[in-house]
């Protein structure tokens, strides 16, 4: 679009509106003068028809043509009379000029009566006046007046538009042409105008100099951001790249979407992931050999809503040994609200071997791969050993009703609820935690580092949850399973031996199951015993 100057805008509009102005001004001092003068015509012919009169109505009466002709030829002598006549009673011509009324002209018309008593009606006069007397005579009166007004009006017009120009046009086409100039990185400023410190120009120049040092200062904080962001971002993804954790993200209907280097690494695929099928909703069932485990484990993950971690072992050719993964999945929500899996692999290949060594040396128990009660009494002692006032929550668990259960289904479904029931506590707990199988239906989980009796009540409620759940043990058979746990803090008292925190826990079960199972119960210096029922 092309640049039209506020400037010349105003120009044109102001000398659109001065010579309206103008006309308009001139129109009216015009008409002004025109209907004085024609006031004046009127009033002059008055005159001079009342001198007149009494002569014409003599003559009209002896109907003296002559004497007639006279007072004619006499009148129309005067500018504003162009033709007259003089008609008697009859309304017939008695005496006219030699010029005839025309149409235009303004024909006024006087009446003669006799000058004697009665004021007999004798005749009367038409005068003409021509129009474009009164015209021409306002014209050359009114002229000098237009013209010095006309003069007026456009010195007027000149000084107003140098004084808005200098004022305002000047200042803001100033501003404008600042502010056009400054580009991108470039000096955000426009200048001072010091004659409008005070006024809403100055005002205005002010309010945009400060917008644009706060839009400058901004910028650069963004740009900052940016970099900063960008500097992460490659930070972030270098060490997702290094990380020796295989990283992952899935849909809700287990589509792999993003990953890592060493998740394919892991996996024992190219580098180039060729052989990853980021399409396959099934492409982790694909790789584990526990498939049907795998499916229940990731739906289990989107109906929870919360962390999942179980051990698989990936499938591989005959002559190549069986690797083991750690796999952890939570679900998250994206901008757009979508549910995603996030998820983290580790090979624990070598763990899950020195597990099943430890198995087969008597270390571990052989049925739940958990440890046996002497190996979880080394561990708690030599956590209790490496720093002083370290601690600990025992938490022994005992199956209600698992006697029963066993003598009715037979001992291969009690051996697979155990199993199941291991694999939960793992679930539950961290890494760092001890988690045991005593004998039959006892189960120990210890604990580590923690004094806060909170978490020891939430993690006992959420051990009793976990074994609640159906268990499918095989066909059509669903069990479900409750629990009674007894919760021991090792600094309840002083110098807690591992057998003495485990009597007291025993203890604590047999509350719980005397009052109706189903529960916990722990001991506190503020409240005493403690026995929730779930």
């Amino acid at each position: 679009m092309k640049f039209k100057s506020l400037k010349m805008k105003l120009l044109f509009l102001m000398s659109v509106l001065a010579f309206l102005v103008s006309i308009v001004a001139s129109t009216i001092l015009f008409a002004v003068e025109y209907n004085k003068l024609a006031k004046e015509t009127e009033l002059s012919l008055n005159q001079l028809l009342s001198v007149i009169e009494e002569s014409a109505a003599v003559a009209v009466a002896a109907q003296n043509k002559k004497s007639a002709q006279y007072i004619l030829d006499d009148l129309v002598l005067n500018d504003f009379i162009s033709s007259a006549e003089i008609k008697n009673v009859s309304d017939s011509f008695l005496v006219k000029t030699q010029q005839p009324l025309d149409n235009i002209s303004t024909v006024e018309e006087f009446l003669l009566h006799s000058p004697v008593e009665g004021k007999e009606l004798m005749g009367k006069i038409l005068v003409s006046i021509p129009l474009s007397y009164n015209l021409l005579k306002a014209k050359e009166r009114v002229l000098p007046t237009i013209f010095i007004l006309w003069t007026f009006i456009w010195l007027v017009h000149i000084i107003i538009f140098r004084i808005l120009n200098a004022y305002i046009i000047k200042p803001i086409s100033r501003i404008s042409e600042e502010l056009h100039i400054i580009s991108v990185g470039g000096k955000a400023d426009i200048p001072v105008i010091k004659s409008h410190q005070n006024d809403e120009l100055g005002r205005l120049s002010n309010d945009i100099r400060h917008t644009l040092q706060r839009v400058d200062t901004e910028l650069n904080i963004n740009n900052e951001l940016r970099e900063l962001v960008k500097d992460k971002e490659f930070k972030l993804r270098h060490v997702c790249n290094s990380s020796s954790a295989g990283l992952f993200l899935l849909n809700d209907t287990g589509r792999l979407l993003r990953y890592n280097t060493a998740f394919y690494n892991i996996l024992g695929v190219e580098e180039s992931g060729s052989e990853i099928d980021q399409e396959n909703p099934h492409f982790f069932a694909d790789w584990f050999n526990e498939q049907v485990s795998y499916h229940d484990f990731f739906s289990d993950v989107l109906s929870l809503g919360q962390l999942k971690i179980q051990d698989f072992s990936l499938v591989t050719n005959k002559d190549e040994a069986i690797r083991w993964v750690h796999c952890l999945m939570v679900p998250i929500e994206n901008e757009q609200g979508n549910v995603q899996i996030e998820g983290v692999l580790f090979d624990v290949t070598s763990r899950v071997m020195s597990d099943q060594v430890m198995i087969e040396s008597g270390d571990y128990d052989k049925l739940t791969g958990l440890m046996c009660r002497a190996t979880a009494e080394i561990k708690f002692l030599k956590f209790i050993e490496e720093r002083e006032g370290n601690v600990a929550y025992f938490l022994l668990i005992d199956l209600d009703n698992f006697k029963k259960l066993n003598d009715i289904y037979g001992s291969s479904v009690g051996d697979a609820v155990l199993s199941d029931v291991s694999q939960r506590l793992l679930g539950c707990v961290r890494g760092t935690d001890i988690v045991s199988h005593i004998a039959g239906d006892k189960f120990l989980v210890i604990l580590l580092c923690d004094e806060n009796n909170y978490f020891f009540t939430t993690m006992a409620e959420k051990i009793i949850r976990e074994i609640r759940k159906p268990m499918d043990i095989v066909g059509d058979l669903s069990l479900i399973i409750r629990s009674s746990v007894g919760g021991v803090h090792t600094q309840a008292e002083e110098s807690m031996s591992f057998d003495d925190a485990f009597s007291l826990a025993e203890e604590l079960v047999s509350e719980v199951k005397n009052n109706g199972k189903n529960g916990y119960a722990y001991r506190n210096k503020v409240d005493g015993l403690v026995i929730y029922q779930d």
